[in-house]
């Protein structure tokens, strides 16, 4: 009965992150074209992974 339970939250959490990645995805392309290269470019200066030393 637990690994049911178990299985169950882990589909969830599965759909639930495939669908956070999509609407991320949809929300890029609208984005860019209202900012365009100018805009993109400080966006993405902005949000890149830093590494930790």
């Amino acid at each position: 009965m637990g690994d049911s339970k178990f299985l169950r939250g882990t589909m969830i959490m599965s759909l639930s992150t495939f669908l956070s990645k999509f609407l991320g995805m949809i929300y890029v392309f609208p984005f860019v074209a209202l900012v365009g290269n100018q805009g993109m470019a400080l966006y993405q200066y902005g949000y890149l992974p830093t590494l930790s030393c």
